[in-house]
């Protein structure tokens, strides 16, 4: 614990709460007296025993709360850290300007830079609250949806987090979910998941203290979609995509390497996107496989690399730093990624509702051509728990791999 003259920081596990992993919640109370105290969350959760008591002392004086030397544990300790001194300047400018100091008005600073809590700060703070980077980034995408229909619906780019509760701004839900399904067309899932985060950001503002309860009670109505059949590219086509001229240096050229990429190997947009170099091994055939957990459905997927896929990898082999980590420049989103898709058809001259998933059934459409048996191969992107059981004992690495070879050769011998 923190102390100064007049004011206390506290970081504490949460035990009464545990997820459903066993992790708890770490929360911070602020306290001027024993009558003025506050709480809120951090957003971090950890394992019990990773829980630092008595705490220690980093090289560089930073207090240590939590256990581990990894580099996420890393970055964990630097937000408790930031957190402190936020608190800390936030009192010392109050103090200077003889400012009346409260428990509250110092955890304003946490959730807001101007000392306002709006919907966007608190969405700011949710987002700086994800570890996960995939989830981070579609969250701020959400939250930028959320920030485009607070400008169509009342032209104002934030709201103040107490106008929920004010008559103006009544049923807000609803027409939120109307606004995302019926004037900009999302999908069923984007209007939902865009709902829930406007729902999590007045939870937090009612955990705040802020609000006393949270107004956004709607509950999502979906539309009935219509299921198109969904399209697929047959082998001259791709290879049309392949011959294609494009500058290197645009956007559209990583784009097209990045789809042809998985209308080679048959992974998810999701599973392109996280793709590192920790997912691939060397196999019995001597060349780079991908062994990947698919983000679905959980279940491993097992990949010989083909030599075009190989190609496409080695192209940016010399950027894996350029992109935290991973092994291709994929969009964050992926409807921008589809909208490139859509303008690389275009060009291409291809007439087909063609998108990031279309690159999976596309997969299966030239390896059928190419005289791949698909009973031994369908497994390979990993489908399900139960069909991976079932046909898992007649599957060998050899036989995944003598398939792929197939395609491989129908490749080389078409172009």
């Amino acid at each position: 614990m923190i102390k100064t003259m007049s004011f206390s920081i506290l970081f504490y596990l949460r035990k009464d709460i545990p997820d459903s992993q066993g992790n708890l919640r770490i929360d911070l109370r602020i306290s001027t007296s024993k009558k003025d105290r506050t709480s809120i969350s951090t957003g971090i959760k950890i394992k019990p025993e990773q829980w630092l008591v008595p705490k220690k002392h980093a090289s560089n004086g930073m207090t240590l709360h939590i256990k581990g030397s990894t580099s996420k544990i890393k970055a964990l300790n630097e937000r408790l850290s930031i957190i402190e001194t936020k608190l800390q300047n936030r009192y010392n400018e109050l103090l200077k300007i003889g400012a009346h100091i409260t428990a509250r008005s110092l955890k304003e600073v946490l959730i807001s830079n101007n000392g306002e809590i709006t919907l966007m700060s608190i969405s700011e703070t949710l987002i700086n609250n994800i570890i996960a980077k995939s989830t981070k980034e579609t969250t701020t995408y959400r939250a930028r949806r959320i920030q485009e229909f607070l400008q169509d619906e009342y032209g104002i780019k934030d709201l103040p987090i107490s106008g929920l509760l004010t008559q103006e701004y009544r049923g807000m839900g609803k027409k939120l979910n109307d606004w995302c399904l019926y004037r900009k067309k999302y999908s069923n899932d984007v209007a939902r998941l865009t709902l829930v985060l406007l729902k999590n950001i007045a939870t937090e503002a009612v955990d705040l203290g802020v609000i006393e309860h949270n107004p956004i009670n709607y509950n999502f109505k979906a539309i009935k979609e219509h299921k198109e059949q969904k399209e697929s590219l047959i082998l001259q086509e791709v290879l049309k995509i392949e011959k294609h001229v494009i500058d290197s240096k645009s956007a559209l050229y990583r784009v097209r390497d990045c789809f042809l990429f998985q209308c080679f190997t048959g992974l998810a947009y999701i599973d392109t996107y996280n793709l590192n170099g920790d997912d691939l091994l060397v196999g019995v055939d001597k060349r780079n496989w991908i062994v990947k957990k698919r983000q679905k459905t959980k279940v491993v997927a097992k990949v010989p690399i083909i030599k075009s896929a190989q190609d496409i990898l080695d192209r940016y082999a010399h950027n894996i730093g350029k992109y935290d980590g991973r092994l291709l420049p994929v969009y964050a989103s992926n409807s921008a990624y589809n909208k490139y898709i859509k303008k690389l058809m275009k060009e291409v001259g291809i007439d087909k509702k063609i998108s990031s998933h279309s690159a999976r059934f596309t997969f299966a459409e030239i390896l059928r051509t190419s005289g791949a048996a698909l009973d031994n191969i369908k497994d390979v992107l990993g489908h399900s728990e139960k069909k991976m059981t079932e046909h898992y004992a007649k599957m060998t690495d050899s036989t995944i791999s003598s398939e792929l070879d197939k395609l491989d050769k129908s490749l080389e011998a078409s172009r």
